[in-house]
């Protein structure tokens, strides 16, 4: 439930939220239902 709390939160002021995915993947997911998977590389910065 706390993940669709999250959702909910997200749309009501146009925001996004971060995750990780069943592969072990971060993924931001907007309020409007883009998603974008992170490369890992972002992580080093």
């Amino acid at each position: 439930m706390t993940g669709e709390r999250a959702k909910i939160d997200a749309k009501a002021s146009q925001s996004y939220i971060i995750y990780q995915n069943n592969e072990g993947r971060t993924v931001k997911e907007y309020y409007n239902g883009d998603i974008a998977i992170q490369d890992d590389s972002d992580k080093n910065e």
